[in-house]
């Protein structure tokens, strides 16, 4: 083993190999569709779905992902046959097809995955698929390396030529290694990480620079100065280290340090600076970028953390990597893919997770793949597909798709496999006819994605007045029936568009608002009204997570010089103002009224919550999160209260609608909206999606959601004189 600076294996101890945490990434009920794909389903072994043989590429993307959740009983003491403690079992095995998912949404075949789990994964079999993926990897390879599991620390085996900080190897545990150490113990049963060094040099030598080598540590060091932690969640490590501590070389036994962790300068897995034995590498420019992605920092254990469903336990980094790694476009870099993992993990977690390397590389050496939404094929009856998804997600009657093999990124890319139509539709489940292409099992599994989109019983019915001339009727007729977000009746309209003096003028017909005046106008006013309609539509309810949103007029405050500053502190109680409340959530009030909005959690889950302004004349806004906030500072336990802020009325008379939005994760309504004030640039598509993306659900055809993972709550405003 080649010598090392003292900061080979630390990141190991910095969250990276040392005490494992399962994986997750989206719900169960959103999971990307590879699991059921390509011959492989949850529990599948890396044997099972693509043995030892390995294809032969140029520019080839490669992962091995070990996975152990099950730990096995380790050998008796060789010397007195008594049983030695055995780990205790993790969530791994829910890690295995989310990151498989989001790899295959990154363009990595199925068969360029192997997969490592439970007893195939001793430490024999981690060493030889190690060496495998070595020997598999070539010039301009893309290599992943993700591991999930227990880890430890081990006395150092070569303290001389190895100088650990702390005299320890980080480890990672293999299955059937013992969690004890007995006098004569090497560490055989356990992978040091001067091997994970070595392995990874050889990946980078052999991948060049054109390659890529990344690897993902969702693991932990569990020592000393560990942070508490949620005690209902188990960390995935040991405090004992298994022996004593090695003395540092040129040090006469007693600790390693007095400081046991180091400096912050000595800290990180130092792969950086291994070289890989046996290998022509030629020069450090000739190696492939390397980057190191941890589940905590060098002074945390990381813990579990929950699935979207608020009942699975996985791991953190892995929950992250399957949340954001699919959603990775062309040009992120490795800090950009950091900083996304971050946001993805606060509030979940009390860890940080940590990253080394090269930060400002492109993600995979750039090749990555803007992964467009997609439907997966989940069952094939005569001629007809069922797919996962429903009117929640745009699939209303007459939506058009094509359905492409797993794997596929857009429609378009490639001759189809099918293209269906849907003929009918639940809000959780759509079924299409086949309208091209043969009725096939092997369309099990497959992605849908859709090519033409109709709006059904959502759209907005508009009324085209026969006193337009005919050429505004045409041109409009022509314009908003290409939306899909219209349809035009000769009665019961929500909407006239009527003749004003020779101008068309769009107007509600129950409240007799005017919306847009010209024609051009008329159509775009006409389609963001469409949406702002179906915004106030939506009604969600979900057991335990109760929020309600609070509403008080409140007065403005002003500065000597008039301007204002502030409004004052809200009266919540009930009957405090007679005048403005109508009773029922709902409210009148004036233009340049102020009031001040809070939320309270009464379930008994923690929530996150999101507010959106729906203005009479159809304009969408974000309340909250602000523009410069993050989705995740919006969290609230159970029994909390939270401050939303103090707003004033607009001059814009009708009904307005303050809509809150509260899911078990964080919700950033931003990208599919404007900013406050803004007219929306966000389609009703974009919205469902957005919505079935962070929880699944199950409504009534009436837009009522009994069951599901998330809660609205809605405040009336009449906006008018008060006289």
């Amino acid at each position: 083993m080649p010598p090392k600076a003292s900061t080979v294996k630390a990141a190991m101890r910095a969250g990276a190999i040392a005490c494992s945490l399962g994986l997750v990434g989206f719900s169960a009920a959103r999971a990307p569709a590879i699991t059921k794909a390509a011959g492989s389903r949850h529990g599948v072994s890396a044997v099972e779905a693509t043995g030892s043989m390995s294809v032969y590429r140029e520019d080839t993307k490669r992962a091995l992902i070990i996975a152990i959740g099950e730990y096995g009983t380790p050998p008796p003491h060789p010397d007195t046959g008594e049983p030695l403690r055995p780990y205790r079992p993790l969530n791994a095995g829910n890690d295995v097809p989310l990151i498989r998912g989001a790899l295959v949404r990154q363009g990595f075949r199925p068969e360029d995955i192997r997969v490592l789990r439970d007893a195939d994964a001793d430490s024999e079999g981690i060493r030889s698929a190690l060496r495998q993926l070595v020997r598999d990897t070539r010039r301009g390879d893309v290599v992943v390396l993700h591991y999930s599991g227990h880890g430890h620390r081990i006395t150092n085996d070569d303290p001389e030529r190895d100088e650990e900080i702390d005299g320890y190897d980080e480890v990672l545990v293999p299955y059937g290694a013992p969690d004890d150490f007995y006098e004569g113990y090497q560490g055989e049963l356990h992978i040091r990480d001067d091997e994970i060094g070595e392995v990874v040099a050889q990946l980078r030598a052999r991948a060049g620079r054109t390659g890529n080598v990344t690897v993902f540590l969702d693991a932990c060091y569990s020592g000393t100065a560990t942070r508490a932690g949620v005690p209902e969640f188990a960390a995935r490590g040991s405090d004992t280290p298994l022996g004593p501590p090695a003395a540092r070389a040129g040090v006469g036994g007693g600790p390693a340090s007095a400081d046991p962790w180091g400096s912050a300068t000595e800290m990180g897995t130092g792969f950086e600076t291994v070289e890989a034995s046996g290998t022509r590498s030629g020069s450090d420019r000739d190696l492939a970028p390397f980057a190191v992605f941890s589940a905590a920092s060098q002074r945390q254990v990381a813990y579990e953390t929950l699935d979207v469903d608020g009942e699975t336990r996985v791991g953190s980094l892995s929950y992250a990597l399957a949340r954001t790694l699919p959603d990775a476009a062309p040009g992120t870099t490795n800090r950009v893919l950091f900083a996304r993992i971050t946001e993805a993990l606060s509030g979940k977690v009390t860890q940080t997770p940590q990253m080394e390397g090269a930060a400002d590389a492109q993600l995979f050496s750039d090749r990555l793949i803007q992964q467009f939404p997609y439907l997966e094929v989940v069952q094939v009856r005569d001629s007809i597909l069922e797919l996962d998804g429903g009117t929640l997600l745009g699939l209303n009657l007459g939506t058009r798709l094509e359905v492409h093999p797993v794997g596929t990124a857009r429609a378009g890319e490639q001759p189809a496999m099918a293209s269906v139509v849907v003929v009918e539709a639940t809000p959780t489940v759509a079924r299409a006819s086949i309208t091209e292409g043969e009725v096939s099992e092997s369309l099990v599994g497959s992605w849908a994605f859709v090519t033409s989109r109709s709006y059904g019983d959502l759209a907005l019915r508009v009324r085209l007045d026969d006193a337009l001339s005919q050429h505004d009727r045409d041109g409009m007729t022509d314009r908003l029936s290409e939306s899909g977000i219209v349809d035009l009746v000769d009665a019961g309209a929500d909407v006239v568009v009527e003749d004003r003096d020779g101008i068309p003028r769009a107007r509600t017909s129950e409240d007799q608002l005017i919306l847009a005046l010209g024609a051009a106008n008329v159509v775009q006013a006409v389609q963001q009204f469409a949406r702002n309609q179906y915004l106030r539509r939506l009604s969600f309810s979900t057991s335990g997570l109760q929020v309600d949103l609070d509403f008080a007029p409140v007065e403005i405050e002003f500065d000597r010089l008039g301007r204002a500053t502030g409004c004052d502190v809200a009266e919540w109680e009930a009957g405090a103002h007679p005048d403005r409340s109508l009773g029922g959530d709902q409210w009148r009030m004036a233009p340049g009224d102020a009031y001040r909005l809070r939320a309270r959690n009464t379930g008994d889950r923690r929530a996150f919550v999101a507010v959106l302004d729906l203005k009479p004349l159809g304009t969408i806004s974000v309340l909250r999160p602000r523009a410069d906030e993050a989705p995740s500072s919006y969290e609230l336990e159970a029994g909390a209260v939270m401050d939303l802020g103090c707003y004033q009325v607009e001059d814009e008379e009708g009904v307005e609608l303050l809509k809150l939005f509260a899911t078990f994760e964080p919700q950033d309504f931003r990208a599919m909206f404007a900013t406050a004030g803004r007219r929306s640039g966000g389609g009703l598509s974009l919205l469902e999606a957005a919505l079935a993306a962070s929880y699944s659900s199950t409504r009534s055809s009436d837009l009522q959601q009994p069951e599901g993972q998330a809660t609205t709550r809605a405040i009336s405003v009449r906006v008018g004189s008060m006289r």
